[in-house]
């Protein structure tokens, strides 16, 4: 079977991070409108999302099993850190490199050709004495990392845009401080993603971030209602219409009382509304799946 595409898994992590309590999105950064000289998945990333406001969030749940279970002989349970770092912080921690095959180093060896590794995530973990959670920014201006941590990078290559483990900033000549870790970003992903989607992942947020009444919120609802209909290929929109649009054109109906009321509404605005193109379902239909999300 093949690897789904990036574009299809990071879709996929939309519609699980919907559904979730509004402090797993709020985390995430906005997307980067301007994305240039880096390599193309890479690019794709970050024209998703421009990384993760702090640790603790989508990524530290997807990633932190695997990572913290390598390393549990060297530190203790719950110190690592997970942080998907933004395009800027990505420029600054590229390291020049020699890849060749399944082998990278700072130094040329046989074969081996030219490349940059370019992170989209680090991982920390405390030295003896250290912290890993010291609530700072973790780089400064120079592009290095502060406190007493062990510190590695999640990077893409400029070559063939494999997927390789870091370690940041030991000795680079070491080679293995530098570990591949999946062909593509694409395959990285996609046990991840499968990970979110069988609820094999869990964060712990704090209790002020969690929603008072996530069911009340329609704004919500109305994106994972049209988002799934959208992947389904139950529903088109129409040209130039963009998802958000829609969700805000369909919150006031979702609001209204009592249920069937707003069932009713809701079936309607599928088969009335501008922003709508086509719709590749009957109205019972409709119905059944509407009456999941209210």
């Amino acid at each position: 079977m093949s690897t789904p595409t990036l574009e299809s898994l990071l879709a996929r992590i939309d519609t699980w991070v919907l559904a979730q309590p509004r402090a797993i999105e709020e985390r995430l950064a906005r997307p980067s409108t301007k994305v240039s000289g880096l390599p193309p998945t890479l690019a794709t990333l970050f024209a998703w999302r421009d990384g993760e406001r702090g640790a603790g969030g989508l990524f530290s749940g997807m990633l932190l099993p695997d990572y913290e279970a390598a390393w549990r002989a060297e530190v203790e349970s719950g110190s690592c850190q997970v942080r998907f770092l933004g395009q800027a912080a990505a420029r600054l921690l590229d390291h020049d490199v020699f890849i060749g095959g399944e082998a990278c180093a700072r130094e040329p060896g046989p074969g081996a050709k030219a490349a940059k590794l370019i992170p989209f995530v680090a991982l920390r973990s405390p030295l003896e004495g250290g912290d890993a959670d010291d609530g700072e920014d973790d780089i400064d201006e120079e592009g290095d990392f502060s406190g007493d941590v062990d510190e590695w990078l999640l990077c893409v290559d400029s070559l063939r845009e494999q997927v390789w483990l870091l370690q940041y900033p030991d000795d680079l000549d070491d080679r293995e401080c530098i570990v591949h870790q999946a062909p593509s970003l694409a395959a990285f992903f996609e046990p991840l993603v499968a990970r979110l989607e069988t609820g094999a992942v869990s964060l712990d947020l704090p209790a002020d971030e969690l929603p008072e009444d996530p069911e009340a919120d329609a704004t919500r609802t109305a994106k994972l209602l049209v988002t799934l209909l959208l992947q389904q290929e139950l529903i088109e929109l129409a040209d130039d219409v963009l998802l958000d649009e829609v969700a805000d054109r369909l919150e006031s109906r979702l609001l209204k009382k009592p249920r069937p009321k707003a069932v009713e509404a809701v079936v309607a605005f599928f088969e009335e509304d501008p922003t709508i193109g086509e719709i590749y379902i009957d109205p019972e239909g409709l119905q059944v799946i509407v009456e999941e999300f209210i």
